[in-house]
């Protein structure tokens, strides 16, 4: 019988660390209530929060600011994994790529719902604020702007935003999805 990992985290600042803050793998369920992810760096993915490996991540309220990685400065989502975000900012974060949040691979599915996504930077490729390259993302009254990135630049938004208040600013810095055009 298998029972998964639950973390509850209410209040807390994880700073400065030098590897990523909070990971979650293999079935593995987070919880971040007014909680600030801030000034972490990771040599790999996710340099806020990784995931991978049918992990689960829920944060209502708060911040994931200032992290750096190689891929998913703030953020990096892969392998199955459901991420639920809620009334927190993504700003300010650096990666080579999605530099605010990355998502990487089937199955794996992120709701953003009133997240502001700002600042965030792609220092070599795509995806300043969002960079997609396999999986489901949804954008609902969420704002993706003053991102920058030194990869491609394709169409103001390469990627479907689904969201009617939704907006995107920045040409080629904002979002970027692999699997674009349909």
């Amino acid at each position: 019988m298998h029972v998964p990992f639950f973390l509850f985290v209410f209040n807390l600042c994880l700073h400065r660390h030098d590897y990523t803050a909070m990971s979650g793998y293999s079935g593995a369920h987070l919880t971040l209530v007014d909680t600030t992810v801030t000034n972490n760096t990771a040599t790999g993915s996710g340099g806020g929060i990784a995931l991978s490996s049918s992990a689960k991540l829920t944060v209502t309220r708060g911040e994931i600011t200032k992290n750096k990685a190689s891929q998913g400065g703030g953020l990096h989502a892969d392998s199955s994994t459901i991420v639920t975000i809620d009334a927190c900012s993504i700003s300010e974060n650096q990666a080579d790529f999605g530099g605010g949040v990355s998502v990487a691979g089937a199955y794996t599915v992120v709701a953003l719902n009133n997240v502001p996504i700002l600042s965030n930077s792609a220092t070599v490729a795509s995806g300043g604020g969002l960079w997609v390259a396999s999986g489901e993302v949804t954008l609902t009254s969420s704002v993706v702007a003053f991102n920058s990135a030194n990869g491609p630049s394709f169409n103001d938004i390469t990627f479907d935003v689904l969201g009617a208040s939704s907006t995107c600013e920045t040409r080629g810095g904002c979002i970027y999805s692999s699997n674009y055009p349909r």
